[in-house]
């Protein structure tokens, strides 16, 4: 089988397994409870041209992936300090399921919220990462600061889309 990507109210269905997979994943990072993220993944909320907006990967009927593309990061929620107010659309909620890592699915997911934000009229799109030899880096994204949440070092990266190819 192949992995498709789709947007979010396509395949709402899977809206239980994002969210699980996010709190288990960013709930330091936030102080939002399972309930106001379970609202942030409403496929009802996401209409087509329009933030926020989730991309799902799948396989079949097995959840394979996901990011969204946010007005503002959801790490802001809890610390705003850590990251750029007034900065945005951001790269956010990157995830893959251990069972597809490793196949370039991150990638292809990065590539095609690019091209929706693109499509929303973005010019530049925001990103955080942990790594400083992401996989953001590798795709074009650039370093803006670095800052410290919880200890440990935060890039705050970007990348300018006009001239990206959309996929």
């Amino acid at each position: 089988m192949t992995i498709v990507i789709q947007e979010l109210p396509r395949v709402r269905h899977f809206v239980g397994a994002l969210v699980d997979a996010s709190v288990a994943q960013w709930s330091a990072l936030t102080d939002l409870n399972r309930q106001a993220m379970t609202e942030l993944f409403n496929p009802d909320r996401e209409v087509a041209a329009t933030l926020p907006m989730t991309l799902v990967a799948s396989e079949g009927e097995r959840l394979a992936g996901f990011v969204s593309l946010r007005a503002e990061t959801m790490g802001a929620v809890l610390h705003p300090e850590a990251y750029l107010p007034g900065a945005g659309p951001w790269l956010s909620n990157m995830w893959i399921e251990p069972w597809a890592r490793g196949e370039g699915l991150a990638s292809r997911l990065s590539l095609a919220l690019e091209g929706k934000a693109k499509m929303i009229g973005a010019s530049r799109i925001y990103s955080s990462t942990e790594r400083p030899d992401s996989l953001y880096h590798k795709l074009g994204y650039e370093d803006l600061e670095c800052r410290q949440l919880n200890g440990s070092t935060l890039y705050i990266i970007a990348k300018d889309i006009n001239a990206a190819e959309v996929f």
